[in-house]
């Protein structure tokens, strides 16, 4: 279940209606998606994300496998901050920590002490959930934008990714649920409870190795 609620972040995808997956579906029958609808879809959408330079939020989070079943549950918080900071702070039912601060993020599980560090910007052209934190434009050129309603449907264009989309749901200007989904049949459905713009100590941005913690450095 651990390993289930962590891969979260990275991406789950499932197979159980939804706008998205109509969407998705579409795409990958060989229907024709408009091009200009393509780029006002995107254009919308950045233009969302403009208006936010933060948040802090609780979540509440589901993993669905592809029957539609679900295999595990959990929450936590979820912070963010303009350019590039990000707190993920899994609390239930076990605790892990996801940091970033532009540069560098580690990706904590203290059950098996172990921490990955990964170069946040490769990080970032892998795990499209990071551009809620990005003010780097050129990083959208690796997606495609389709609006569905009021959702925004987020497809990687390499087809080798294991992350394939991230649909994000809006109440009007507020942004309401993500949707994860990659290659492996499983999504995760994380419904946010907005607790304000985020105003956290820089602090929360940067991770202090706990002694006897095994790194798994990953940077290039």
């Amino acid at each position: 279940m651990k390993k289930l609620l962590l891969s979260a972040f990275f991406g789950v995808l499932f197979q159980v209606p939804s706008p998205s997956v109509m969407a998705n579906n579409a795409i990958d029958v060989g229907v024709k998606v408009n091009p200009e609808h393509q780029i006002s879809a995107k254009q919308a959408l950045q233009a969302k994300l403009a208006t936010i330079d933060g948040f802090s939020a609780d979540f509440i989070q589901r993993v669905i496998d592809s029957e539609g079943q679900v295999i595990a549950n959990g929450e936590g918080q979820l912070t963010v901050e303009k350019p590039n900071k990000v707190n993920w702070h899994t609390t239930s039912p076990d605790e892990t920590l996801i940091i970033a601060n532009g540069e560098t993020l580690w990706f904590y599980d203290p059950f098996i002490e172990q921490v990955s560090v990964y170069d946040f910007d490769q990080a970032l052209a892998n795990t499209p959930i990071l551009l809620l934190s990005s003010n780097n434009e050129t990083l959208w050129d690796g997606y495609r934008v389709i609006q569905v309603e009021s959702s925004f449907v987020i497809e990687s264009l390499d087809e080798q990714s294991h992350v394939k989309s991230l649909q994000l749901k809006f109440d009007n200007e507020r942004l309401d649920q993500l949707l994860i989904f990659d290659a492996t049949g499983q999504v995760s459905e994380i419904t946010l409870a907005m607790r304000g713009s985020s105003a956290s100590k820089a602090t929360i941005y940067d991770f202090s190795i706990p002694e006897g913690t095994h790194i798994d450095d990953q940077r290039q």
